[in-house]
């Protein structure tokens, strides 16, 4: 898995990026909670994390100046719920 992360999403911070996506399922519950593969949900997550720093840095704005909401990969409809 770190060999799949530093080839394919080498901006995103590991460490952290992997305890966001532990958090998240552990607190999930329902069918959306199931996964027939972690691994592969896993790789989903962190090509979103780099989908969205990548983006952030092209359009010059971080989630540190409020400019950019952060957004929870597994939930990309969260913003339109306010949970933000």
């Amino acid at each position: 898995m770190r060999a799949w992360y530093r080839e394919h999403t080498p901006d995103v911070d590991i460490a952290i990026e992997t305890a966001n996506f532990v958090d998240h399922w552990r607190a999930a519950t329902g069918a959306k909670a199931i996964k027939a593969d972690w691994i592969a949900a896993w790789r989903t997550w962190m090509r979103n994390a780099q989908k969205w720093k990548t983006e952030r840095a092209g359009n010059g704005n971080s989630r540190q100046n409020g400019h950019q909401p952060y957004r929870d990969p597994a939930d990309p409809a969260a913003h339109y719920r306010g949970n933000l």
